[in-house]
């Protein structure tokens, strides 16, 4: 599965999963980075800077913890990767190499990043960051928006309602004084 990871400790964030069980496509990498290009471009139009990380892998998505105190989440190394790449290549798109390859989008719309020692990344990973073309001709023309995507039940991304609270979370972020974050 493709993921977009957010930062949770110190900043606010979102984790957003692609492939989740049940609902895959073959284009996951794809849809992920540009998912990540309109997020960025959203934020650029708020004044708000973003920071992402995409990583395609295999991850546990389930029950986790006690079950008076459990949560559905994802865990596994492609989710800290992408952690990782959001933490070290701020205020851009980062993604791993096998997004990159898996996306089939044109390779002029990544550029290498400079090598970065991480935890728990070995030293030859290498990693990319994803700025599009944004020539009128290029622009999102492998993109399907979420609304077009069809299946056997209906819309399969029609999320009215965690779209609603996802934008009540952006406005009040918006209107949040800004503070530094802990030991700064």
């Amino acid at each position: 599965s493709s993921g977009i990871n957010a930062e949770w400790p110190l900043r606010p964030g979102f984790l957003i999963i692609f492939g989740m069980p049940g609902k895959k496509h073959e284009d996951e990498p794809t849809r992920a980075l540009k998912a990540a290009d309109n997020i960025m471009k959203d934020f650029h139009t708020k004044n708000l800077e973003a920071s992402i990380g995409i990583t395609t892998g295999r991850a546990f998505c389930g029950i986790i913890g006690h079950p008076q105190r459990h949560e559905y989440g994802v865990i596994g190394k492609s989710v800290n990767l992408a952690a990782r790449l959001m933490s070290n290549y701020p205020k851009r798109i980062a993604c791993d190499d096998t997004t990159r390859t898996l996306s089939n989008l044109d390779p002029q719309d990544f550029l290498k990043l400079s090598y970065i020692k991480m935890k728990g990344v070995p030293s030859n990973n290498v990693h990319y960051e994803y700025k599009i073309d944004r020539r009128k001709d290029r622009l999102f023309s492998t993109f399907i928006p979420p609304q077009q995507i069809e299946d056997d039940g209906g819309k399969i991304i029609g999320r009215v309602e965690e779209m609603k609270i996802f934008e009540q979370e952006l406005t009040r972020l918006i209107e949040q004084p800004k503070e530094d974050p802990p030991g700064m």
